[in-house]
């Protein structure tokens, strides 16, 4: 199996400057990984206000209290930035459980245990 690219480090003080100021792009971090959410503000079925309130910290847990959809963790307007600073080695285990980047926002409950992939195939 081919080593997945390394991702942009994100600091905790980069993540800060992405809320919701005026001309400035959106970002929300995920399960340790960081997201530019602005292109999807509008088109959130909640509302993009929602996202924003998020925006610029971690908003792992309140994205997970509401039992998002798989769907909604590969739209194409979510674009991956990089690993926030400090989660470099929980991503890295996600990764070895099978999460990959194509697969949008990870959804650590449905991947296997750590050391239950051995296999490529195990990884599809």
């Amino acid at each position: 199996m081919s080593a997945a690219a390394p991702l942009s480090v994100v600091s905790e003080g980069e993540l800060k400057r992405h809320r919701r100021s005026e001309g400035q792009r959106v970002w929300i971090a995920l399960h340790g990984l960081v997201y530019d959410v602005t292109d999807y503000l509008p088109y959130h079925p909640g509302g993009g206000d929602l996202i924003e309130e998020a925006a610029g910290r971690d908003g792992t847990a309140g994205f997970e209290d509401t039992d998002h959809s798989a769907n909604s963790r590969t739209q194409k307007l979510i674009k991956l930035v990089g690993v926030l600073s400090g989660q470099e080695e929980y991503v890295s285990e996600l990764r070895q459980r099978g999460w990959k980047e194509s697969r949008g926002i990870p959804f650590p409950e449905r991947l296997p245990p750590l050391g239950a992939c051995t296999s490529e195939a195990s990884l599809q």
